[in-house]
């Protein structure tokens, strides 16, 4: 009698394919090139999205002292913002993960469009509030928790990334946290020392913008990568 075992069901979250190496005959397997690369390119989007993070938040520190004149006082309450912007983002992208079958990769480069979008448009934001005493005041607290939620999304999804390749989740874990770390450490002493005294506002938002368009095109890179190489196979 022959016994078959059951295959087993798909998982979620669309292409897990992208870390996953099969037998060299398969179309669907990759080589260690590739994978290398889509890693180091996410880790790379991971470590950009902490320095915009970081740097964002300088910017709209900023912003709030330059329209209200002080920022002592409310910096408990700015930074707690940013903080619980930063544990819903990576909830939504907790609940995107189980709920969705999405491609991860492809959802990752949805995410650092819209933060480049955000970082584009937000001194023009700052800018059309400015005028407003309580309005700008309500509108610069929404833009920092704004800030923290699109910072919180992609870490948990890099980090479930990389366990498809690295089952140890400290590792994993370990790796993604440095790169988001090293990221905000570089952003705020750039951010900080630098970019924001030479350039203000509208100048630093734009670098923080190319800075994501760069990365985003660094995993469409990837992709690219991935598509030519199953072209060969087939």
């Amino acid at each position: 009698m022959k016994i078959t075992t059951p295959s087993s069901p798909p998982s979620k979250g669309g292409d897990l394919n992208d870390f996953k190496s099969t037998t060299p005959s398969s179309v669907e397997g990759f080589n260690p090139y590739y994978i290398k690369q889509l890693k180091t390119n996410c880790l790379i989007a991971l470590a950009t999205t902490g320095f915009t993070g970081i740097a964002l938040e300088i910017v709209l520190l900023y912003a709030f002292q330059n329209i209200y004149g002080y920022i002592y006082e409310r910096m408990g309450v700015i930074v707690a913002i940013f903080m619980v912007g930063l544990a819903l983002g990576g909830y939504i992208t907790n609940r995107i993960i189980q709920k969705s079958n999405l491609k991860w990769v492809n959802l990752l480069m949805v995410f650092e469009g819209i933060i480049g979008f955000y970082a584009l448009v937000l001194p023009f934001m700052i800018h059309a509030l400015s005028s407003y005493s309580i309005a700008a005041e309500v509108g610069l607290t929404c833009f920092i928790g704004m800030a923290g939620v699109l910072t919180g999304l992609e870490f948990p999804l890099v980090n479930k990334l990389f366990m498809q390749s690295n089952k140890d989740m400290a590792v994993s874990a370990g790796v993604t946290y440095s790169a988001d770390h090293i990221g905000a450490i570089l952003g705020a002493i750039l951010t900080g020392v630098i970019f924001v005294p030479l350039l203000g506002v509208f100048g630093t938002c734009l670098i923080l913008a190319v800075l994501k368009i760069s990365s985003l095109v660094l995993i469409a890179f990837s992709i690219f990568l991935r598509k030519r190489i199953r072209g060969k196979l087939l």
